[in-house]
């Protein structure tokens, strides 16, 4: 699929990744620990690479993870599931640590580190716009397998 779209759009910079995604609710055997930590490692620098992240993944178990390290990683992230009868397509904020700048109006990181301030991930600075609403914050069921 990514060839045939780089054949109409020249511009596009695109690659496919297949990977094992850590999800809640599926236990770590010992042993496999060190190797799921391992394989974190390459998708957290793919989404640190990236302006914007579109989630199309299969289970809401694994857009958990993806949607927690693409708020710590300040990334403007775009959603789509499908259901058997129904669909969601949902644009997430870029996340806590970003502030503006009130003199050039311009948005700025203040950190991407999961160590900030309490003060710092305020949804009440009065000088930052609202944020959105997370994925699992807007939704009633607690992620699992569906």
């Amino acid at each position: 699929m990514i060839h045939a779209s780089m054949t109409t759009s020249t511009s596009e910079e695109a690659e496919g990744v297949v990977m094992a995604i850590p999800m809640p609710g599926h236990p770590i055997a010992r042993q496999e620990e060190e190797k799921v930590v391992d394989d974190c490692k390459p998708l957290s620098d793919l989404l640190e690479s990236h302006d914007v992240v579109f989630l199309l993944t299969d289970t809401r178990e694994i857009r958990w993870l993806l949607n927690l390290l693409c708020v710590n990683a300040n990334k403007v992230t775009i959603t789509g599931a499908l259901w058997f009868d129904s669909f969601l397509v949902m644009r997430h904020d870029a996340g806590p640590l970003l502030s503006r700048n009130t003199s050039s109006k311009a948005e700025t990181v203040v950190g991407s580190s999961l160590s900030v301030s309490v003060e710092e991930m305020s949804l009440g600075q009065k000088d930052s716009k609202p944020r959105l609403g997370c994925y699992f914050c807007n939704d009633v069921v607690a992620p699992v397998d569906v």
